[in-house]
């Protein structure tokens, strides 16, 4: 996982931390999933549990638990992902032919399960465990699939060359795409939002006739 970009000018640094946050916010929405989850079977099967369970403050309770899994993924990026000499020499290659760019230039952090004499890097794999036990958690397992073939591709040394980042950007859709689903197969969330857009067309229709009436007095002035 890497980044070109540096905002505002900043160095590698700034943009390394930049990127562990996104690596948090993203482990925080996905493990968010659990509560939502949780919420709909509540909601449809026990609704007189909602309130206790979500009411009050204890729906902090909830994005705590979320923000738990964040911080512990990024925590995780930080201890174990971090490049060392053997994750160097082994992207060095890569970035400078396909983005022109030296490692040392960009932010970036890497799991290289193997060295130069094919040793595995238990150090360096306690990342891949600790996502994996991450993944473990959240209630989904399409969702991460993607994630599974970049984590444990570098493991078996395949070749393979394909657009990371873009898989990376779509995850992020994952939520919205996510409650949109809901929203269109739940009768109730989808006449709840068909009777918001028929209110907000009324309203627009209204305000148009009323400015046609309007129109149509004032040119009824004019007219000899």
């Amino acid at each position: 996982m890497f980044s070109l970009a540096h905002p505002f000018g900043a160095p590698s640094d700034v943009s390394f931390t930049l990127l562990l946050v996104y690596t948090g916010f993203y482990a925080a929405t996905i493990s968010f999933l659990t509560a939502q989850f949780f919420y709909r079977y509540l909601a449809i099967v026990h609704p007189q549990m909602v309130p206790v369970v979500f009411g009050g403050w204890k729906l902090i309770l909830w994005i705590l638990y979320a923000c738990y899994f964040g911080i512990q993924w990024a925590l995780g990026v930080t201890i174990f992902a971090r490049l060392d000499e053997v994750a160097t020499d082994y992207m060095e290659d890569e970035i400078v032919q396909y983005y022109g760019k030296r490692v040392e230039e960009i932010a970036m952090c890497a799991v290289v399960a193997f060295d130069k004499n094919h040793k595995l890097r238990w150090f360096n794999l306690m990342c891949v465990l600790n996502m994996t036990l991450i993944m473990i958690l959240v209630p989904t397992i399409t969702l991460f699939m993607p994630v599974f073939i970049l984590m444990y591709t570098p493991m078996f040394d395949f070749q393979l060359r394909f657009p990371s980042g873009v898989m990376l950007s779509a995850f992020s859709f994952f939520p919205a795409m996510d409650a949109i689903i809901v929203m269109y197969i739940l009768t109730d969330y989808r006449n709840a939002i068909k009777n918001m857009f028929e209110g907000f067309s009324a309203t627009v229709h209204g305000a148009m006739r009323v400015s046609n009436v309007v129109d149509s007095t004032q040119m009824s002035r004019w007219t000899p």
